[in-house]
């Protein structure tokens, strides 16, 4: 019943585990989307700085092999500013409770936390 429910809200519908699993990978899944954020952040910044045109970085490279949902994301409203405008209040919040949650865990800081606290959108907490 609890699936049907569910199909309502979201297609398809995912089994995350036992009872907390779908935070835990919510958590873990938010803290990719801010770090692929910044990564592609730094894609741009390379793209111009290498000389190709601003304008197009974008649209060309959510569609190259290292695009995905977060250039797309990105491209859908514009740049990173105004995704980071948009989307970063929501983002700050996930990413503070994956890094409670990694701490309480007993996570030392990984790649991920270094790419999010390096982002352009400054989402690491202070």
């Amino acid at each position: 019943e609890v699936v049907q429910l569910c199909a309502g809200y979201a297609d398809p519908v995912v089994g995350a585990g036992d009872l907390g699993g779908a935070l835990r990978v919510r958590l873990g899944n938010e803290a990719l989307l801010a770090g692929n954020v910044g990564r592609g952040a730094g894609a741009m910044r390379a793209v111009d700085g290498l000389g190709g045109d601003g304008s197009m970085r974008l649209e060309v490279l959510q569609y190259c092999s290292g695009g995905g949902r977060a250039s797309t994301s990105v491209a859908a409203v514009g740049d990173v500013v105004a995704f980071a405008a948009a989307a970063g209040p929501f983002l700050r919040k996930d990413v503070a409770a994956y890094v409670e949650a990694a701490e309480q865990a007993g996570l030392g800081p990984g790649l991920l936390d270094t790419v999010i606290g390096a982002g352009h959108m400054r989402l690491a907490p202070k």
